[in-house]
C-alpha cells in the first residue's frame, strides 16, 4: 500500500485519537542537500498544519555516499524532522557498517562502505547520514535496545532507531506545552526548541571510523533543556501577575489618658501606630465599655497627629513611646499604688482600645505587701520585676 494512504488516514483521525507525533523510520537510498517536495509532501504538510510532529530517520549511507552530506527522503521534506544518530554507549564491538540492521521498511536503508573501529556516547554513528542545513538533531541510533517481533528484545542500529527518541520526546514536549502554555508547540515552534535547548556534538573530534568526517557541530537532543525552555515559553506567555500595589499606611501619633481610677490620675503615655489613611479614628480606639480586668486602666485616646508612614512600617504595628508618672519609676515599689507599666498593643480586638490594656503590674498592695501581677493574656509583654533590689526593669518603649 502506497505510503500517502496511511499518512492520510493519520491526518483524518489525528483529533480523534490525538496523536501528537509520527514516526518514519524509513527510507530511500537517496540523498539530498536541500529540501525536497516529494509525493508525501501533501500529506505530511496536513499533519504539520495540525501540529503533529512527522519525525524520519536521516538515513544509513553516509558511507556508500562516500562521505558526502545529505539525508535520504523523507526525512528531506520541509514537514519531517530529519534525525541523524549517535552511538548512545561504548559498545566495545569492532562494527562494520550494515551488520547489524535497524527496522528499515519498506525502503532499506543499509548502511555500507563504512566502519566504526571503536564507539562511545556521543559519537557520530560512521553510518549516519548527515548534512548541516537538513538534519534538524542528532539522538541516540546504536546500539539500541528494543522489542523483538518474535518476542524478546534485539539489539539493533541505525538512523532507524534514533528518529523514535525524537517521537517519543515530542509527545513529551507536547503534554508539558499543553501544560505550561495551554496549547500545543507548532512544528516550528518544537524544532526551534529542541535545537534552542540542544547540547553540541562534533563530528569528527572522537570518532574512530572509516569514513571523512566533517568537522561540522550538529545539535544533540537534551530532554531536560527542551522541558526547561518550554517552562520559560510558558513564563512569557504567562507571566505572574504583578503584585498588588502596596496598602498606603498612616502613622497616627495618639496618647492615653487614664480616668483617675485606683490613684491613676492624669497619667499618661504616647505613642504611634500605623492604619491606613482616614480608617483611625477615637472611636477606634476608645470603647468606654469597661471590663473586669481593665477597670484600673480606663481613660481615654487621643489622636495628637498623622503623618506618612516610613517604608518598612507594618499595618496595625505598634510603639509605646514612653509611660508618663505623677512619681518616679524607682519609686513605684514604696508606691501604695497600682501602677500600669506593660500594654497589651497588639490589634485592635479588646475592650479598651489597641488590644487593649487587659492588666497592670501591682507593686504593692493597700497594706504594703508586694504583689506582682503580670499576667496580660497571650502575646503580651510582662514587667521584668527584680525581686531583691525592688525596681521594676524593662524599656520605656515597646515595640509590639
Amino acid at each position: 500500500m502506497p505510503l500517502n494512504k496511511p499518512c492520510s488516514g493519520l491526518h483524518d483521525h489525528a483529533d480523534e485519537y490525538n496523536i501528537a507525533s509520527v514516526n518514519m523510520s524509513l527510507g530511500l537510498n537517496d540523498n539530498h542537500t536541500e529540501p525536497v517536495n516529494a509525493y508525501l509532501s501533501d500529506e505530511l504538510l496536513l499533519l504539520r498544519l495540525k501540529n503533529v510532529i512527522v519525525v524520519a530517520a536521516a538515513g544509513n549511507d553516509f558511507g556508500k555516499n562516500n562521505s558526502a552530506l545529505g539525508v535520504a527522503y523523507p526525512a528531506a521534506d520541509p514537514s519531517a524532522l530529519a534525525v541523524s544518530a549517535t552511538w548512545d554507549e561504548d559498545v566495545n564491538t569492532y562494527i562494520p557498517s550494515g551488520s547489524i540492521l535497524g527496522t528499515l521498511i519498506p525502503f532499506p536503508l543499509i548502511g555500507e562502505g563504512s566502519t566504526d573501529f571503536t564507539t562511545g556516547a556521543y559519537r557520530i554513528t560512521s553510518f549516519s547520514q548527515r548534512d548541516p542545513n537538513l538534519t534538524d538533531i542528532f539522538a541516540p541510533g546504536g546500539l539500541i535496545t528494543g522489542a523483538n517481533a518474535n518476542g524478546g528484545t534485539v539489539d539493533q542500529s541505525g538512523t532507524s532507531q534514533a528518529a523514535p527518541h525524537i517521537a517519543g520526546i515530542a509527545v513529551l514536549a507536547q503534554q508539558l506545552a499543553v501544560q505550561e502554555l495551554g496549547r500545543r508547540l507548532t512544528f516550528d515552534e518544537f524544532r526551534d526548541a529542541m535545537i534552542i535547548s540542544a547540547s553540541v556534538v562534533n563530528d569528527g573530534d572522537d570518532e574512530n571510523d572509516s569514513v571523512t568526517n566533517t568537522g561540522l557541530d550538529y545539535p544533540f537532543v537534551s530532554v531536560q533543556g527542551l522541558g526547561e525552555y518550554i517552562l520559560y515559553l510558558g513564563s512569557l506567555e504567562n507571566p505572574e501577575p504583578p503584585p498588588p500595589p502596596p496598602i498606603p499606611v498612616t502613622q497616627y501619633n495618639f496618647v492615653y489618658l487614664y480616668d483617675g481610677a485606683m490613684g491613676t490620675s492624669n497619667e499618661s503615655y504616647s505613642g504611634y501606630t500605623y492604619a491606613e489613611p482616614g480608617t483611625f479614628t477615637v472611636g477606634s480606639l476608645y470603647d468606654p465599655f469597661s471590663g473586669f480586668n481593665e477597670r484600673g486602666t480606663n481613660g481615654a485616646y487621643f489622636i495628637r497627629s498623622e503623618q506618612p508612614a516610613p517604608s518598612e512600617a507594618l499595618l496595625g504595628q505598634t510603639y509605646v513611646e514612653r509611660y508618663i508618672a505623677d512619681f518616679a519609676i524607682e519609686n513605684l515599689v514604696n508606691a501604695n499604688t497600682a501602677v500600669p507599666y506593660y500594654f497589651s498593643v497588639g490589634s485592635p480586638s479588646g475592650f479598651n482600645g489597641i488590644g487593649s490594656e487587659y492588666d497592670y503590674v501591682q507593686t504593692v498592695d493597700a497594706g504594703g505587701q508586694r504583689i506582682v501581677s503580670d499576667d496580660f493574656g497571650q502575646d503580651y509583654y510582662a514587667a521584668d520585676i527584680d525581686d531583691e533590689l525592688g525596681e521594676i526593669d524593662g524599656p520605656v518603649g515597646i515595640m509590639l
